[in-house]
């Protein structure tokens, strides 16, 4: 088998087989090589292979995972164990893996062939540090651990706008990692996956995205959710639970509008049952205008009026800008988070407030001395707290305020414009005005005038009656004349020297002196006084011859 050096003292042989019977004897050699007599025949047997290892265990200590463990063979040398793998149904075992400790575990983590809820076979073998590999042990069965539990406790709230909340009680199996989460809609019959949530303790997902989300409106949908652990093993799904998003607000109930005010209108309505309505828009349409367009906007829905004043920020005296007297329908809607709007309200109707229509009986006198009287009736409206008067020389001139009239005053339909001159002639209009301000059209214009000057005397003629002079003239052709003055003219001035009823007046020679200038005035009932006659000189006649 082999030539040794005399030093050598031992030889190993290798690749006999196991537990076998070998016989060994040494020839000895000398330097020239000649052999001597051989050794006794020595018998020596190979140890056999190694017995498979005892107390074989296996159990599954987390999902899709397995734990073998045994106690070591009781054969010298041994350096590994091999450990293979069957279905529990075949004995086709495949080597799972080789490990010199007395455990082996494998599977745990993603990627792992073993599967959920699933029954295999376990065996091994020894090799020894000559590498002869022992019998197998016999198997041992275990089962791996079934997957998730379904997930508890699901729930999806209706009535979101375009969203749908779901819930669901925590996994307790504290290898769960995730959840996945399945929606099927009434347009796809089919689940789909429509969102993964990290984390074993996360358990609610909003659908949608965000509230409001981007779901359809009044639409139906079923949810499902899956827990899935560590290693992707997934749980049986939970009976679907049903949610429907909420749909557009109701019409909004009770609408009215006021009539009668004052270049607005005031709506009023009840607020909306829905509470995730947020505001209200305001819908106008004037006469002719065939649907109407939005106008304003109400934020809130705990609001429940509006006041249409025409769109403008500034009013002109607290008013708004709406034109007088006229119609407008109004309509309501409602509006959720979303944007979502209900139908709109039925129509509403209300007119503006009119302004008060123009003063009518107007009239003027002409008699009055320095002043003119107006006088005119009073208007239908209740709520006229003054009538303007405007006064102006002549119909085309500029009119100016003259008075306002307090209708509940004494001489509440009547004012007078005083300090005129005489025989002036004037024009008046008058408007009424209501409490809220508003101005009536002006009224028709009506002139007037002061009382004029009598006519003055004329023709005045002079003659001698018995020593004195005897003036008559031709009587004014006004009809109230009470008296008339004599006036003796001088060169710087004038003087009154005698008042009489009638059309004549006597002047003594005294009076009369050399020769004076004289002139005639009539004084009316109201004391005024005519123009001067003309001047009239008067002398005594010459003395006889």
């Amino acid at each position: 088998m082999a030539t040794l050096a005399a030093t050598k003292k031992e030889y190993r042989d290798s690749g006999l087989q196991d537990n076998t019977a070998y016989y060994y004897r040494l020839v000895p050699l000398s330097a020239v090589g000649l052999a001597g007599l051989p050794s006794k025949v020595r018998e020596s047997m190979t140890a056999p292979t190694p017995e498979p290892p005892a107390a074989v265990r296996a159990e599954a200590p987390a999902s899709r995972a397995v734990c073998v463990t045994w106690t070591a063979s009781p054969s010298e040398g041994v350096v590994r164990y091999v450990v293979e793998r069957a279905p529990a149904d075949s004995d086709q075992f495949v080597k799972v893996g080789a490990v010199e400790k007395t455990m082996f575990r494998e599977g745990g983590e993603a990627g792992t062939d073993l599967r959920d809820s699933t029954k295999y076979l376990y065996r091994l073998t020894a090799i020894n540090r000559v590498g002869a590999v022992g019998t197998p042990s016999q198997p041992v069965e275990v089962v791996t651990r079934p997957p998730p539990a379904p997930v508890t406790g699901l729930s999806a709230a209706s009535g979101e706008v375009r969203c749908v909340s779901v819930a669901w009680t925590p996994s307790p199996e504290t290898d769960v990692v995730r959840y996945d989460v399945y929606r099927c809609d009434a347009t796809n019959a089919a689940f789909t996956l429509v969102k993964s949530i990290k984390g074993r303790t996360t358990t609610s997902f909003l659908d949608g995205g965000r509230d409001p989300g981007n779901l359809a409106d009044q639409s139906a949908y079923e949810y499902k959710v899956r827990a899935i652990n560590a290693v992707g093993a997934e749980s049986a799904d939970h009976e679907p639970v049903k949610a429907v998003t909420r749909g557009a607000p109701p019409v909004v109930a009770g609408l009215v509008a006021k009539s009668g005010q004052p270049r607005q209108v005031s709506l009023a309505w009840e607020l909306s049952p829905d509470q995730k309505v947020v505001g209200y828009e305001i819908q106008r349409a004037a006469q002719g205008e065939a649907a109407p367009a939005r106008i304003a906007e109400v934020s809130g829905r705990e609001k429940d009026n509006f006041i249409d004043r025409g769109g403008s920020r500034w009013f002109s005296g607290g008013l708004g800008t709406l034109p007088d007297g006229t119609e407008y329908r109004y309509q309501v809607i409602a509006f959720n988070t979303a944007r979502v709007c209900s139908p709109p309200t039925a129509p509403v109707s209300a007119r503006t407030k009119p302004v008060p229509v123009a003063p009518s009986g107007l009239s003027t006198t002409t008699n009055l001395p320095k002043s003119v009287k107006i006088t005119f009736r009073a208007n239908p409206e209740k709520d006229i707290v003054c009538y303007v008067v405007e006064a102006a020389a002549d119909a085309a001139g500029k009119f100016r305020e003259l008075v306002r009239v307090d209708p509940t005053a004494e001489d509440a339909l009547a004012c007078t414009e005083a300090k005129l001159s005489d025989g002036a002639p004037r024009c008046y209009r008058i408007k009424a005005v209501d409490r809220d301000t508003l101005e009536s059209p002006w009224s028709e214009v009506v002139a007037g005038a002061t009382k004029p000057l009598p006519p003055p005397p004329a023709d005045v003629r002079a003659e001698w009656k018995d020593d004195a002079a005897v003036l008559t003239w031709t009587a004014s052709a006004a009809q109230d004349v009470k008296a008339y003055k004599v006036w003796k003219k001088s060169f710087f001035s004038a003087e009154v020297v005698a008042t009489v009823a009638g059309p004549e007046c006597r002047l003594t020679r005294a009076q009369v002196e050399k020769k004076i200038n004289v002139f005639i005035s009539a004084v009316d009932a109201d004391g005024l006084e005519s123009e001067h006659s003309a001047v009239l000189a008067v002398a005594p006649p010459p003395p006889p011859k």
